[in-house]
């Protein structure tokens, strides 16, 4: 190598060697990192958790009351309190509701669940899938959720709810109600029970060979004194190999009130101008379809007329309500009704307007 040779790679070597420690005297002399110059952390996992595999029950039949157990394991490094175990769908409860879990432990926890098609009683699909939020709540706050999962599997095709309306205390049983029941997979027969002493039912086969079903006549029973009635009949499938399916329940309200109806049985004419004239018209019906006679139709009130208008078979009254004065004015119609069994009834009719002054 040359003298100047030489002096070129010293030269050069020398450049490197300054660039390489100015670089390393600063990467020797950065500042630690803070938390803002951090990237974004991602959340940390939750402290309780359920197995993955706990939270799909499967295949199971339509039922009302389907328990599925499922364990809470506190993964983290405090205890947790839990106040309560939470579910989306209103027929879901957890047992035990509360409870504490120190790090490491675990809780079994039973939830009762309403396993019940959403589908019409025109859906003849035999599956449905099923999905509930389930939550923890912990000193008050919501720190966990669950989706658990499953497919029900249905029998029979059933109203989701009768209502038998207003009900004769006389003649309770003219307001029988019969419904279909289709079935989806083979049933052998489908026994009902009511769920109460207000009710009678009844399932009666009905299309035999391919095209069987089945038909649920509900009616009240006598005796009922007059109030709303909530209850419910319970029908289990089943299939024709024996097997007995879990008990589907139909709620079932109605009222029980005179025989002799009015409709409408209370009028709302609203507010009208001083010196108006509002008329309506009220039917008088008996619910068993019984006979009866009004004897008499009475207005109480100022400016208040009932007149009997003629139309066939049916009893209908128009009443006019002249409005006499500013402000509210409550006036009534009474008829007085005589069933051919039974005792004269007087059926009151408010008529309620508001007098405006122009």
């Amino acid at each position: 190598m040359t003298r100047r040779q030489y002096l070129v790679v010293y030269f050069v070597a020398a450049a490197v060697a300054a660039v390489g420690g100015m670089l390393t005297a600063r990467w020797l002399h950065l500042p630690a990192a803070s938390e803002h110059d951090a990237p974004s952390k991602l959340p940390p996992s939750p402290s309780l958790m359920i197995d993955p595999r706990e939270l799909d029950f499967g295949e199971v039949w339509e039922s009302d009351h389907f328990v599925w157990p499922v364990h809470i394991r506190n993964q983290g490094s405090e205890t947790k309190v839990v106040d309560a175990v939470n579910g989306s769908c209103t027929c879901q409860s957890a047992n035990p509701r509360s409870f504490t879990l120190a790090p490491g432990q675990s809780q079994r926890v039973e939830l009762t669940l309403a396993v019940r098609s959403r589908g019409s009683q025109a859906d003849t699909r035999p599956y449905e899938d099923f999905a509930a939020t389930l939550w923890a709540t912990v000193q008050g706050k919501s720190e966990v959720y669950w989706e658990l999962r499953g497919r029900i599997r249905r029998a029979i095709a059933v109203p989701d709810k009768l209502h038998l309306g207003t009900v004769s205390v006389s003649s309770p049983s003219a307001s029988a109600q019969t419904v279909p029941l289709l079935p989806i997979v083979r049933i052998a027969r489908v026994e009902v029970e009511s769920a109460g002493s207000a009710l009678l039912a009844a399932v009666r086969d009905v299309g035999p060979g391919r095209g069987r079903g089945f038909a649920l006549t509900v009616s009240p029973m006598a005796g009922l004194e007059k109030r709303h009635y909530a209850t419910a009949v319970r029908l289990t499938p089943v299939l024709e190999r024996g097997d007995v399916l879990p008990p589907v329940r139909i709620p079932v309200e109605f009222d029980v009130g005179n025989d002799i109806q009015c409709v409408p049985d209370v009028m709302h004419l609203g507010a009208r101008d001083v010196g108006a004239e509002v008329r309506e018209v009220v039917a008088v019906r008996s619910l068993s379809g019984q006979p009866f006679r009004v004897k008499e139709a009475r207005a109480e009130g100022e400016g208040l007329k009932v007149v009997r208008l003629e139309a066939g078979n049916t009893v209908n009254y128009e009443i006019t309500q002249r409005v006499a004065r500013p402000g509210p004015i409550q006036n009534r119609v009474v008829l007085v009704v005589e069933p051919q069994a039974g005792r004269t009834l007087e059926i009151p009719i408010p008529v309620n307007v508001s007098g405006h002054a122009r």
